[in-house]
């Protein structure tokens, strides 16, 4: 019995997950990225990321193209910032949202964490492309503070002060 999209779609939305920004350099636009939360570390060593990307996507041929990508994972505070690149996937980022990052990458401006890889692989997946990218470079915010979450569809935070039973 084949599995219907809907019944997928509803049945992975049991799986919380981060949500982050993916972008690519773009010397001669305005840099672009795509909200995703199909990020997984894939190897500790060599150290790996895997990020899948809609074919229909405008990113999943500039990622094609680009040797390196930059991952930003958001705080709670940054709900807009991905609901603006859910809804225009390989939207603009808009001034506010962003800072330089190393080799041309922009990286969303007080992100929890960002990395940097370097593409090494990809992989048709059905209607996605898996790209493998190697990580270079990551770095944590200074501050604590809450992830992104998304869950049935919704975004959440994360709250620190209520530990799991148990824990």
């Amino acid at each position: 019995m084949r599995i219907s999209p809907e019944i997928q779609r509803r049945a992975m939305g049991q799986f919380a997950t981060g949500v982050a920004v993916l972008t690519v350099p773009s010397p001669l636009e305005e840099p672009r990225g795509i909200t995703v939360n199909s990020l997984t570390s894939l190897s500790l060593d060599p150290p790996l990321l895997l990020v899948a990307i809609d074919l229909r996507s405008p990113l999943n041929r500039a990622l094609a193209e680009s040797e390196r990508f930059a991952l930003s994972i958001l705080r709670h505070e940054q709900e807009a910032i991905s609901r603006h690149f859910a809804s225009q996937p390989g939207g603009i980022l808009r001034p506010g949202d962003l800072e330089p990052g190393p080799y041309g990458l922009p990286l969303v401006a007080g992100a929890l964490a960002t990395l940097v890889c370097r593409r090494t692989r990809s992989f048709p997946g059905g209607d996605h492309t898996i790209f493998v990218g190697e990580l270079e470079e990551a770095a944590l915010a200074p501050e604590e503070a809450e992830p992104l979450l998304y869950f049935r569809g919704r975004y959440l935070a994360l709250s620190a002060s209520a530990p799991c039973p148990g824990a």
